[in-house]
């Protein structure tokens, strides 16, 4: 245990390190909380006039509006809703020129007054009717959903969309900065000679690759901390019993789970992408003369695994889910109901713990026989 958490020290030994740590998770809570939240207007009905907000007050009034929502909606209010939306968009005095059904060209009293409380479900209304004939239920807009309850759920939205963009460039980031100089930084200092002529040096090594997968592991759990903390301030805990397809982000998803089911199963697979990021950034480091050629090297694999799938040929981008930085935006395995089955998840997890065990057999061997030599 000394020894690990003599490796683990190591690790953040450098001030680069540790100034690169603290600087990422204080500029993230600092985004969170004071970044910008967007804007929108409130029609003030005492003055006639249009209320700019901003910031917090832009949640605050989201939150309001969601509110007058909370709870299962039958089929029959839908359709009540839908009609009414229709009816503003078919009034001609609602609009400031020609009718158009476009609702950027309402009078600024009805978009921002009447129309603002339609705006968590305006884009099931929008698909609700998208011949202008028949009106299709709640159910048939989104099939897989588990329930049809509204709640708030924009606090979980956020985290899902967080993790799944900018969580897994971050941890690369950082991932790859700290863990790449495991072997490669010894090997500038010529101190891995002296492990290489111990009868520990099989152990050693083990050690100090499980210095890294914890290192990985509380860098995450920091990140968890951080990000949901610092989201809990402005959006509340939210609900998290309500099908994902009840939050307009996402609406065409075909997992059939609900928030606090998919919120498991990102975080266990973007943590499995983590250590399968760890483990190649470790074999890479072993293979290196240099800690600043590992992280070059690293950093090359990883913005090559992250190009767009929308730019590979379409029998390739099937193969791109089973890559570890696919599995830092876990939120691709519950779009289809391709994707997500019982069967496939465990295809990738079982395919990522090979990968992962794989490698770590390796380094192993490798610094077995190195050691022998």
């Amino acid at each position: 245990m000394k020894i690990l958490m003599y490796e683990m020290k190591k690790i953040v030994s450098g001030r680069f390190i540790k100034i690169l740590l603290a600087g990422t998770f204080l500029l993230i809570a600092y985004i969170n909380i004071f970044g910008t939240r967007g804007t929108d207007y409130k029609y003030d009905e005492y003055t006639g006039t249009l209320q700019l907000i901003t910031g917090w007050n832009t949640v605050k009034l989201y939150k309001e509006e969601t509110d007058k929502l909370v709870g299962v909606i039958s089929e029959e209010d839908f359709e009540k809703y839908v009609k009414g939306y229709n009816a503003i968009l078919d009034n001609p005095d609602n609009y400031k020129g020609d009718i158009t059904g476009n609702i950027n060209d309402l009078k600024p009293e009805i978009r921002y007054g009447i129309l603002h409380s339609y705006t968590p479900i305006l884009p099931y209304i929008q698909a609700a009717a998208p011949d202008g004939v028949r009106i299709r239920t709640l159910k048939e807009i989104i099939p897989d959903a588990v329930n049809c309850e509204f709640g708030q759920t924009e606090i979980w939205a956020e985290l899902l969309k967080s993790l799944n963009g900018s969580g897994g460039i971050i941890l690369s980031i950082l991932v790859i900065a700290s863990t790449s100089i495991i072997f490669a930084g010894e090997k500038e200092t010529k101190t891995d000679q002296l492990i290489y002529m111990s009868k520990e040096n099989s152990k050693v090594n083990i050690i100090k690759t499980a210095a890294s997968f914890l290192f990985t592991s509380i860098l995450y759990l920091i990140y968890l901390i951080i990000n949901f903390g610092s989201r809990i301030l402005i959006w509340g805990k939210g609900d998290v019993n309500i099908a994902i397809q009840m939050n307009r982000y996402f609406i065409d998803y075909e997992a059939s789970i609900t928030f606090l089911q998919m919120m498991a199963m990102a975080m266990a697979v973007f943590w499995l992408g983590l250590f399968m990021l760890t483990s190649i950034v470790l074999f890479i480091s072993s293979a290196c003369p240099s800690k600043y050629t590992a992280i070059i090297i690293s950093f090359i694999l990883v913005v090559v695994s992250y190009i767009p799938s929308v730019l590979m040929p379409p029998g390739i981008i099937h193969w791109t889910l089973y890559l570890p930085t696919s599995l830092l935006r876990p939120l691709t395995y519950f779009v289809s109901k391709e994707r997500y089955t019982l069967l496939f998840p465990i295809v990738i997890a079982g395919c990522a713990a090979t990968v992962f065990m794989t490698l770590i057999c390796i380094l192993y061997t490798r610094f077995k026989k190195l050691g022998k030599g």
